[in-house]
């Protein structure tokens, strides 16, 4: 989805702006104008009311472009809060920006041009008809490998945020139709409700991770209803698809994040994170050691090389280190041959793919992890994530996928 992906989320030298927060501004900047919008959607229906006429309920061409208005003003808000929650976690981080939540930024921003032009459109014609079928499906979201705390705040602040739109919006229909609003459709929400409820209640500031990884399965839910719930109000011709649909629409597609193979849970279900330990990491390690040696003899010897030993030897053997270890860690596989034997596999701390340059940063830590005379490595035995020294220079994690 985002081809700059890999630049969300890292250092940023002291004194210098940072350019995530620069490119989310930009985005929060360009996307403003759904306020105006807004605003306009409002006047017209005051003054279709002070006609004499029941402006939301009998104009269906306000009501396209109030649903299209909807969507852009729910993404924005959407966005607004994730680049909130990104200011706030970079405060907290330690080493590393929170780039999953970035990119969720950037994934809700960068949908909201669409729907501001089809709402242009429908204002501009009174007979347009969407390019989508109504009501739309809602947004995409990051699939991680697990949920920190920050990404479940984000998530958090975004449900109360559209939780709130959505009353408002219930409320204007309450007050420009004869009748109260569909029961279907307070049934709904009365569902969605109680899971954003259910939601708040499980929160902690001081959690472990999988908590974290249910509450956002929780939120998620909640606000993809409420998207859709939104998308209802604004237009009421579509009250009756709040029983043509099963209880909870079919997502589309996530956006390029791929999560382990898991035993099957029921949404929500705490799923354990668990962290590879020490003596099986060191397991991986002996069986990629012993792959790099046959592969560094191999290929001294096609070179003409006479041993290990020599200059050129050496170099040739880092480098093919280098390359194995750095290669396969940021590939699709997130792994060595040795990790993957025994069930590993290596995340950036917020459960993102590591990218190529932290698999290198994390390569040639491993040379300090030594030289400590392998203290290290003995730091996973009292760190919570079962971090070594060059897993915390690199801001990454092993994830042990067997208990997934």
């Amino acid at each position: 989805m985002l081809g700059h992906s890999r630049s969300l989320g890292k250092l940023t030298a002291s004194g210098r702006p940072d350019p995530t927060e620069e490119l989310l501004r930009s985005y929060q900047r360009a996307s403003s104008a759904v306020y105006d919008l807004m605003r306009r959607i409002e006047q017209r229906r005051l003054a279709s009311e002070a006609n004499g006429d029941d402006g939301h309920w009998h104009d269906p061409d306000l009501q396209v472009l109030s649903v299209c208005a909807w969507n852009a003003l729910a993404l924005q808000s959407l966005g607004d809060r994730f680049l909130d929650a990104y200011l706030r976690a970079r405060k907290r981080s330690v080493g590393y920006t929170p780039s999953a939540i970035a990119e969720q930024a950037v994934a809700f921003y960068s949908r909201v041009e669409v729907w501001l032009s089809r709402a242009r459109q429908a204002e501009s014609n009174p007979d347009y008809v969407p390019d989508v079928s109504l009501p739309a499906m809602p947004p995409q979201w990051l699939e991680l490998d697990y949920y920190p705390r920050e990404y479940a705040w984000a998530m958090l602040e975004a449900m109360r945020a559209l939780r709130a739109q959505l009353n408002a919006s219930l409320i204007t229909l309450e007050q420009s139709r004869h009748g109260p609003v569909p029961a279907r459709l307070r049934q709904r929400l009365a569902g969605a409700s109680a899971t954003a409820e259910y939601a708040e209640s499980l929160w902690t500031d001081h959690g472990p991770d999988e908590i974290y990884s249910a509450i956002s399965d929780y939120l998620r839910r909640a606000i993809d209803e409420f998207f859709l719930l939104g998308q209802v109000a604004s237009m009421p011709y579509l009250s009756d698809w709040a029983v043509a649909i099963p209880s909870h629409a079919p997502r589309p597609r996530r956006a390029r994040r791929r999560r382990p193979k898991r035993r099957d849970a029921s949404p929500g279900q705490v799923v354990p994170v668990r962290y590879g330990g020490l003596w099986g990491r060191c397991a991986a390690a002996v069986l990629d050691c012993m792959a790099c040696v046959l592969l560094g003899s191999a290929l001294t010897a096609i070179l003409g090389f006479a041993h290990l030993g020599s200059l050129w030897g050496f170099v040739v053997l880092l480098v093919l280190w280098w390359l194995y270890f750095t290669g396969f860690e940021s590939s699709a596989l997130q792994a060595t041959p040795g990790k993957l034997a025994l069930g590993y596999r290596v995340t950036d701390a917020s459960g993102r793919p590591e990218s190529f340059r932290q698999a290198t940063k994390r390569f040639f830590s491993k040379f300090l992890t030594v030289t400590l005379f392998w203290l290290g490595l003995f730091m996973t035995l009292v760190s919570s994530k079962r971090q070594s020294l060059h897993d915390v220079i690199a801001d990454t994690v092993v994830i042990d996928t067997r208990a997934r």
